[in-house]
């Protein structure tokens, strides 16, 4: 990992280092030292990792593909992959065979620790049959765009390219192979204009846009094919001009991990009663700084009664474990039936969110809280202040009418 120093805020995953300004960095999400230096660079990181990046990581570049099927499909993608990676500033010379090129992974390797997503995805049993590429850019004042000849790629099974300039090319959803598709700018420049029709149905398991500038006005569809596939991570944030409504991604059921839509300013809807929908959703829930509206559905008269929406809503959860962040006007009630979901928050925000009434959920069970899980201010809650749980050190109250 990396030394927590000031930089501007970045983001992947559950916990939020919001007091360092790493907004949405995780530790169960991408470990930097598995992320190229280049990336880091381009975030205003340094890896820890000693060793030389060059040389895959110390990664095996001698891997052979199992049969004459692959071997034919892995020489198609080399054809495909060399002038792109050479034109992003990496040396490609000498580099005979697909494993041989920068920023093409054909096996784990002993540097090359796979992150807990990609082994979700990939399995222990890819090598010899897919490989996974992350392509960055070695000199980020260079325009550096998606090529429309990856979405031909037959054996990638695990995309991540980073891009600062052009339009998004046609043709994502031909790309069959891939459980990961990550498509990240820099957060001032990336991906430019709109989505090409028929981008919101690629085929994979786990999907990431992020970090555009305002060049990108890309519009998430009411009709999201994707949501087919997607059954792992769906991650859409700091998109600055991104618009749409969120209530397309109530098809999105099958999605079991984790759900990050933040940091969108243009994109609207109710998240309440689109994740209703989420049945299989048990991980994490990061829904926050957009233009989301509305009241709780079926919050009024909401108790941990069975058959209440939310109370089975909750109760249909696999994991151990809830993290659970909403930012919406909401100008109501919070459902009492979410108290069911209280003994599985790792973390429970819904400031500034405009609600009012008595806080009906008991979080003294919530004992797998962080030290400061708890953020339920800016609202007009009334009524006794709950009872926390002794893991909870710092509690954000501010503007309710408590007593007691």
């Amino acid at each position: 990992r990396v030394a927590a120093r000031p930089f501007p805020e970045m983001a992947h995953e559950e916990t939020q280092l919001w007091e360092e300004d790493l907004e949405g960095f995780d530790a169960d999400g991408p470990i930097l030292d598995d992320i190229a230096p280049e990336a880091l660079r381009v975030r205003g990181l340094q890896s820890t990792a000693p060793g030389p990046w060059a040389d895959h990581e110390d990664v095996p570049t001698n891997v052979t593909a199992d049969n004459a099927s692959i071997e034919a499909d892995w020489a198609h993608d080399y054809n495909i992959l060399k002038p792109i990676i050479e034109s992003r500033g990496f040396n490609v010379t000498g580099k005979n065979t697909l494993c041989e090129l920068p920023r093409v992974y054909c096996a784990s390797g002993y540097r090359r620790r796979q992150t807990e997503y990609a082994k979700t995805l990939m399995g222990n049993d890819w090598e010899g049959k897919e490989y996974q590429v992350v392509l960055t850019f070695q000199d980020k004042t260079q325009p550096s765009t998606l090529d429309a000849s990856l979405f031909k790629l037959k054996r990638v099974g695990f995309f991540q390219v980073y891009v600062n300039a052009g339009v998004m090319p046609a043709g994502i959803e031909t790309l069959s192979t891939a459980k990961m598709i990550w498509i990240e700018g820099n957060r001032t420049h990336g991906i430019e204009g709109d989505l090409p029709a028929n981008f919101w149905a690629l085929k994979c398991r786990m999907f990431l846009l992020a970090e555009m500038g305002p060049q990108f006005t890309g519009t998430l569809e009411s009709d999201l094919p994707m949501c087919e596939h997607l059954d792992y991570r769906l991650y859409l944030y700091r998109l600055q001009g991104f618009n749409g409504d969120v209530t397309g991604l109530k098809a999105c059921r099958h999605v079991k991990d984790t759900f990050e839509v933040f940091l969108n300013p243009h994109l609207g809807g109710n998240v309440w009663s689109t994740m209703l929908a989420w049945d299989s959703l048990a991980g994490t829930i990061n829904l926050w700084g957009s233009n989301f509206q509305g009241k709780v559905p079926f919050a009024t008269s909401s108790t941990t009664a069975k058959g209440d929406k939310w109370a089975d809503w909750c109760r249909a959860r696999t994991s151990s474990t809830l993290s659970f962040r909403i930012s919406q006007e909401v100008n109501g009630v919070l459902p009492g039936g979410l108290d069911a979901c209280s003994h599985l928050f790792t973390k429970l925000q819904v400031d500034n969110a405009k609600l009012f009434g008595n806080f009906p959920l008991n979080l003294e069970v919530a004992t797998k809280m962080g030290i400061d899980g708890i953020r339920i201010g800016g609202n007009q809650f009334t009524g006794p202040i709950p009872a926390i749980p002794y893991t909870v050190q710092i509690v954000d109250f501010h503007g309710g009418r408590w007593s007691g």
